[in-house]
């Protein structure tokens, strides 16, 4: 049991090191991590994060969407849910830049139920902005066909017959042309390891 506690301490000691390093690196890639520990720790540790998470949050901008891994947006939920005062604000300013929608709902909620009118007016002007990228979102799960006929038969494209194994590349071809007439072909690359 008394080891047990040591070691804590020292993990604790040593997060709280590498947080401080990470703050004053002020490195957006940080914020992932940060944002991932926040959920798991309590006491000092966890204002130390929230810290650090203070600090890198206004150093966003839209061009980071899509940038950071899968899990900040719901670790940004999580605050926005968890937390209150000011700090709503910069959470929402952060995810009106790097949101999707999986923010949605937590920020309808904050629109409607939100702890103060300043809040709750942020929230609002958040939810278009999710709202569009989920329509994006759901357009790339969407496959776009030819909206009229083709004109002619070179338009068209099928399989390409008689492939010898010299040519696997070779996948398509215009319907009119022979299978030796390479019109159309694709590299196949090997999976890299």
């Amino acid at each position: 049991p008394v080891s047990l506690m040591l070691d804590r301490r020292r993990q604790n000691r040593v997060r709280k090191e590498a947080t401080a390093s990470l703050m004053r690196l002020g490195s957006l890639e940080a914020l992932p991590y940060l944002l991932a520990a926040i959920g798991r720790t309590k006491g000092e540790l966890y204002q130390e994060l929230l810290d650090g998470v203070a600090t890198l949050l206004p150093r966003l901008t839209p061009k980071h969407y899509g940038q950071f891994r899968s899990d900040v947006v719901p670790n940004l939920c999580y605050l926005l849910e968890n937390y209150r005062g000011n700090f709503v604000l910069v959470l929402l300013d952060a995810v009106q830049k790097i949101g999707d929608s999986r923010a949605l709902l937590t920020v309808r909620r904050l629109a409607e139920k939100g702890e103060s009118a300043e809040v709750r007016a942020k929230a609002k002007e958040v939810l278009p902005i999710l709202e569009a990228r989920r329509e994006q979102e759901n357009d790339a799960h969407n496959l776009l066909r030819a909206s009229s006929e083709p004109v002619s038969q070179k338009e068209l494209l099928r399989p390409a017959y008689n492939v010898t194994e010299t040519q696997p590349e070779t996948l398509l071809r215009p319907i009119d042309a022979s299978p030796k007439e390479e019109t159309v072909s694709v590299q196949v690359k090997p999976p890299t390891p």
